[in-house]
């Protein structure tokens, strides 16, 4: 049987990168689309769930998930009590758009969603591929960026490998994310705080962006997984 990457996303770079990355290992061309085919193995590269569904599934399952609401009055008790609040007005963005970060003294904008700033010391990405752990991924600035709460890459922060001091247990939080939704493929954003030990999960991208060294790892681990599959 032929692999083919299952995405509603075919037009990503990321999608492309790993179809060509797979038909280069494979030997023959790794289709990309969004139409299940009887005849082929499929590998799912995006399954996208807004923010408050992620946030909504966290809390049903008691996992460490970001504190919310939907009420404005709420979120006015969490500032007025000292709190600063993540107003999200887009659900459904990425790299942090439609996020306007309030400060106690700030005024409440309007917004689809609030959520309690979680006081995290470092953040991670940790990459899976169905319930294995790849990589984690530590994210940082970049010289000349201020500091900012919004980890985001339009604010300076990028994703490295090197020297990262893994937090116990953050693959294990990580793997329960794993049935989060159909992608075969996720980016588990988690916070942690040095100073509690605790660790919150930010949001699961289903789609999350990867380079060349990525791409090779994932394709190898597609290939381990299914050996006899591939056979063709």
């Amino acid at each position: 049987m032929k692999l083919r990457l299952l995405s509603t996303q075919t037009d990503s770079q990321t999608a492309k990168l790993l179809a060509k990355t797979l038909t280069e290992i494979l030997g023959y061309r790794v289709w990309r689309s969004d139409t299940i085919m009887s005849f082929a193995v499929h590998v799912q590269y995006g399954d996208p769930r807004t923010k408050d569904w992620q946030y909504e599934w966290m809390q049903k399952r008691n996992l460490p998930g970001p504190e919310f609401t939907y009420s404005i009055a709420k979120a006015i008790e969490w500032k007025n009590a000292g709190n600063t609040i993540i107003a999200r007005q887009m659900i459904n963005s990425q790299d942090g758009g439609g996020i306007i970060v309030v400060k106690p003294t700030d005024n409440l904008p309007d917004a689809k969603v609030y959520t309690k700033y979680f006081p995290a010391t470092a953040e991670f990405r940790v990459m899976l591929f169905q319930d294995k752990v790849l990589q984690i991924f530590e994210k940082r600035r970049k010289h000349g960026f201020p500091k900012n709460i919004l980890k985001t890459t339009g604010n300076g922060y990028v994703l490295c490998s090197s020297n990262v001091n893994i937090p116990p247990g953050i693959e294990t939080l990580a793997q329960q994310f794993c049935y989060i939704n159909r992608s075969d493929i996720k980016g588990i954003d988690i916070a942690y705080d040095e100073n509690t030990k605790k660790m919150m999960v930010l949001e699961i991208n289903s789609a999350p962006e990867m380079g060349p060294i990525m791409c090779k790892k994932i394709a190898q681990l597609i290939l381990d997984t299914y050996p006899e599959e591939l056979v063709i």
